[in-house]
């Protein structure tokens, strides 16, 4: 991905916590914010988006607000991925309970797959996928606008 005319991690922890330096590589092209509101980018300049291992952190309230201010931001046939936590698919994959991850950052936070993909079609977007398959922990949502 550091191959795009440009990068952007946007991330609430920061590069220093996660080593996101130390395993991208320093690069003209890539950026690493921690704003969430994502007020640095002009609208209409995204047109792709993945998001892995974020997303699973943030309470959905905050996954929610993050949609609709992502939805301005993303040309229209922008493809979109978000890997996000849903209990059901964690217990099948581990036979365990998302409760008993307490550790990390953020916590951990049941999004769920057909609330999230709901969430996304009453914002706007268009769901591709609700699970394109290539985790087995948890679910990649891929949409478009």
């Amino acid at each position: 991905m550091t191959g795009f005319q440009r990068l952007y991690c946007v991330d609430p922890v920061p590069p220093d916590a996660t080593g996101f330096f130390e395993y991208v590589g320093q690069h003209n092209n890539v950026f690493y914010e921690r704003n969430l509101t994502l007020s640095f980018l002009p609208d209409h300049a995204v047109d792709y988006v993945f998001s892995f291992g974020t997303l699973c952190h943030l309470p959905f309230e905050q996954i929610e607000e993050y949609a609709d201010r992502l939805y301005p931001k993303v040309v229209a046939g922008a493809n979109c991925f978000w890997m996000i936590a849903d209990e059901d698919k964690y217990r099948r994959s581990t036979g365990r309970s998302m409760q008993e991850l307490v550790g990390g950052p953020g916590g951990w936070h049941n999004a769920g797959v057909e609330r999230t993909c709901q969430m996304l079609l009453n914002y706007g977007y268009s769901i591709i996928s609700p699970d394109i398959g290539t985790c087995l922990r948890d679910p990649i949502i891929h949409f478009t606008k």
